[in-house]
Parts: C-alpha cells; structure tokens; sequence
C-alpha cells in the first residue's frame, strides 16, 4: 500500500486512468430529462474504501476514505483523472470513519468531515479540519456544537450508519445519514440543515427512500430558487443505485420531520446501466457544472473488490428550473 511521506505529502502523483472504461454496458441512460451520457473512470492508486467527494477547486475534488487516514486530491477534466496530492489526516476521532466531507468556506483547505462509529451513540460527529503542506489536522473541539442528534427522528443511529452525506452551500450545511427509520410504511432518512452563521441547533428534517432496502450514501447541494437548497443525492442498496433530486425550503423549520418528510423526484436510476452486475457502491457525489455530475466508489466490502470508480453523468439539460 503506498504511504505518502509528511514530507512529500502534497506532490504530483502523475498516475493516468483508462478512460472510457469498456465495462460500461451502455453510454447513455434515460431520465426523466432525457438520455444522460455516463462516462465510467478507474483510478489507479491503492485508493481504498472512498466514502466522501467534494470539489477543491480549478477541476479538482477532495475524497476522503472511511478508515484510511489520508486525504486525496483528484483531478476529473477532458483527460483521465489523476491523483495530484496525497495529505495524512491527523487527530480524527479514533472510534470513528469519516464518511463525508465538504468544503467549510471559499477557501478549499478548510473542511469539514462527517463521522460514524460503530460504538454506541445517541448522536453522530461533524468536525471540521484544516489542510496544510503536509498534514490535515482534525479539530474535534471546536466542532463539538456541530453533532448532530438523533432524538427528532425518535431513532438510535445503527452501528457503522452515520453521517454519510453532507454537503455545504453558501452558508449553510445539510447532513444525511445512513440510519433509516420506519413510520407507517415509509423509509426515512434523518436529514439535518443548519446554518454557519451562528450557533443555533440543527433543523431537522426527513427524506422519504424510494426502495426497499435503499439507503444514502452521499449529497450535493447548491443554491436553488427562492433561497432553497437544491440538493441531489445517492440511494443505494446491492442492486439499488439511484441518484434522487429534492429542495429543502428555509421556512419549513416548524416542520415534524417523521410526519411531512421531503418526497424527492428520481433524476437517474443507473440499475439500467448495469444489468448484468450490481452498479459500483458509489458513495461520494458531487456537482461538476449545471448539467454534469461526478460519482466516486467504496470499493472495500468486507475486503478491496476492483479498482476505485468514477462516473460522470452528463443530463441533457440542468433539472433546476430558471437555470
């Protein structure tokens, strides 16, 4: 496994992917927007166990794996994608993977991490971290206000089901989590908004699954009308693998999340592009321009199985209306 020197940490990795990858069985796949072209990436580092996508910037994007205390630096354009730099990750909380990231501010080295545990817990950790030459530091203390609760959604998060998705617009922050609770026969998932502008509590709310067995995996979000949050994100399950479109409205604090949970609209079901075999466990996500979105792989379940994946999703037009 390659182990990138504190010294050396943020260095060119000049590592080139195959692209297109030829076990794509389809290039296109329909949506309720029409034909949306797949292009599916490999990268070829020893990348392991990828949970978190966020973009940092001129073409490149942070992923962060779960137990792999390393952060890396991808570059996604025209060309293969590449890893540009490789950072170890200092003073994560031990007993916990990071499952998610996203960028704090305008400045792409300021970050913060999503958390779960296998311990058990009444709440699931968000901690903010910062990117230097060599070293990204994790700043536990200070991010002690951000955990997020789990008593509105009336559920005790499962071991190794936390904060899968978060994601970060402007000044607010969403968070996901992989725990699902049942209420009259829906699936939920315990969705939570808050803002940075100061230390309020975390305003909860539910997302309504659109399967069986289906859980979340990964969010991004931008700014939609009205001040709403636009925000897409990945259900999947062994089989299930769906990439879901909802709004969240900043004037529905006063809502019960169990009793109006957001129902959102399927954008792309990628079950189609893979009949044959179960869909890459994508678990990281994120914006690349209006219309073109970028999907990263787990590619450790119970022990590495292939290559880390990338799959980008051009839609034939942007699914945020005005835009």
């Amino acid at each position: 496994m390659f182990r990138a020197p504190m010294a050396l940490a943020l260095v060119a990795i000049a590592c080139r992917a195959q692209s297109p990858d030829p076990s794509v069985p389809t290039s296109t796949v329909d949506t309720p927007l029409g034909p949306a072209t797949l292009e599916q990436m490999t990268l070829p580092m020893d990348l392991r166990g990828i949970s978190g996508l966020t973009p940092a910037g001129d073409g490149t994007f942070w992923a962060v794996p779960e137990r792999d205390r390393r952060l890396f630096r991808i570059r996604v354009d025209d060309r293969a994608p590449s890893v540009e730099a490789v950072v170890p990750i200092r003073g994560a909380p031990p007993d916990d993977d990071l499952e998610s990231v996203a960028v704090l501010t305008a400045d792409p080295t300021e970050l913060v991490f999503g958390c779960e545990t296998t311990l058990t817990r009444t709440s699931d950790r968000v901690v903010k971290a910062k990117v230097d030459v060599d070293v990204v530091t994790v700043d536990t203390h200070g991010s002690a206000k951000w955990s997020v609760e789990y008593a509105p959604w009336a559920v005790t998060p499962m071991r190794n089901r936390g904060l899968e998705a978060l994601c970060i617009e402007g000044r607010r922050m969403l968070a996901a989590s992989e725990t699902v609770k049942e209420v009259s026969g829906r699936r939920l998932a315990p969705v939570a908004i808050r803002s940075l502008d100061d230390d309020g509590p975390w305003v909860a709310r539910s997302l309504q699954l659109t399967s069986k067995e289906g859980k979340i995996s990964a969010v991004a979000c931008r700014a939609g009308d009205g001040g709403r949050l636009e925000t897409i994100a990945v259900e999947r399950h062994f089989g299930v693998m769906r990439v879901l479109r909802f709004t969240v409205d900043p004037g529905d604090a006063d809502t019960d999340p169990l009793a109006t949970p957001i129902v959102p609209e399927l954008l792309v079901d990628l079950s189609a592009a893979y009949p044959r075999d179960p869909p890459p466990n994508f678990e990281g996500l994120a914006w690349v321009d209006e219309r073109t979105m970028l999907l990263i792989s787990d590619n450790d379940y119970r022990g590495v199985s292939g290559p880390t994946t990338l799959l980008r999703i051009r839609l034939p037009k942007s699914p945020s209306p005005g835009r």
